[in-house]
């Protein structure tokens, strides 16, 4: 009797293996010259499916004063696909082992000044993708710029004179453009550049952390998001939908979670309570997202064009003991 192959005894036929290699070397260099700093990076990567790739690497960084400082960044990157997209073909989803890795190249120019009270971090930043994966294919170039501004502060507190009141503020605008997109009648992409969908242009967290007294601790966080365009193979997207007249996306939504801790000793407990005012908020499916809203038609797909959040207040309750 012939022995199975180890591959049989655990499950994997050989016909549905498939084996990489990856090398990678990657070196780096600093150079300080006065208030100059020069940072400088390059990494080779092969991969026995693509091929070598080079992505450097280089920074200039100002220290103006010893509360202002600017920074210049530039990097390139890629992104093997996941074996899913390779391999992974089903009833509904498609596979293609002849995608390429995505690539980006990225610009940021980064400001930070330091007050008596808040560390102000601002940023603009360009990125450019190339050979974009989706639904198994290469799918054009990507566009994303925007504007960053994280902020953090602390101030004295009346209910400590040991810790300070302390917090983050942080805004991000981001523009995301792609040049192809899908059209739902033809089920073919089309050479027009428009929103890239799925992306909220506006996002706004802000957070405040309050030590009350000797043993208490309470923190406040709020986000919010704009609005946001679907993404153009999504059914629900109408302006690339003929058979739809209305337009839907995912709306605004504005969240608030809390967490309240006790310490003492050896001892803490902490309560968390997420979605504070159970906000009613609806995400952009993933991957294609093509099911629809109109269950009488078929549009073959099996994610859902939109994915209800948890609407209802969440608590959790944990305690440690240090020993």
């Amino acid at each position: 009797m012939t022995r199975p192959s180890r591959t049989f005894e655990q499950g994997i036929p050989d016909f549905n293996r498939f084996t990489t290699e990856d090398t990678g070397l990657f070196i780096q260099s600093i150079y300080d010259w006065g208030k100059w700093r020069f940072n400088s990076g390059v990494r080779w990567d092969h991969n026995s499916l693509y091929g070598s790739e080079i992505s450097p690497r280089v920074a200039m960084i100002y220290h103006h004063s010893a509360t202002k400082t600017f920074k210049l960044v530039y990097g390139e990157a890629f992104q093997e696909p996941s074996p899913k997209d390779l391999y992974g073909t089903w009833n509904g989803r498609g596979a293609n082992a002849d995608l390429q890795p995505e690539q980006v190249k990225n610009f940021e120019l980064i400001a930070l000044l330091q007050t008596r009270y808040w560390l102000h971090d601002v940023s603009i930043f360009h990125a450019q993708y190339e050979n974009a994966i989706v639904s198994a294919q290469n799918i054009g170039s990507r566009t994303i710029q925007g504007f960053e501004y994280r902020g953090q502060y602390h101030f004295s507190n009346p209910f400590s004179a040991t810790q300070d009141i302390s917090g983050e503020f942080y805004y991000t605008y981001t523009d995301a453009v792609a040049d192809q997109q899908f059209e739902n009648a033809s089920g073919e992409w089309v050479n027009q550049s428009d929103e890239q969908g799925d992306i909220a242009p506006h996002k706004i967290h802000w957070g405040i952390n309050i030590p009350a007294y000797q043993y208490w601790n309470v923190y406040l966080g709020v986000n919010w998001a704009s609005a946001r365009e679907l993404f153009s193979q999504n059914p629900l997207r109408a302006e690339y939908n003929d058979a739809r007249e209305n337009n839907r996306n995912a709306d605004s939504y504005i969240t608030a979670d809390i967490n309240l801790q006790y310490r003492r000793g050896p001892i803490t407990v902490g309560l968390r309570i997420e979605n504070v005012f159970e906000e009613d908020d609806r995400a952009p499916g993933v991957e294609v997202a093509s099911s629809g809203d109109d269950f009488s038609r078929d549009y073959d797909g099996f994610q859902n064009s939109m994915l209800p959040q948890v609407k209802k207040r969440s608590y959790g309750l944990n305690v440690k003991w240090e020993l």
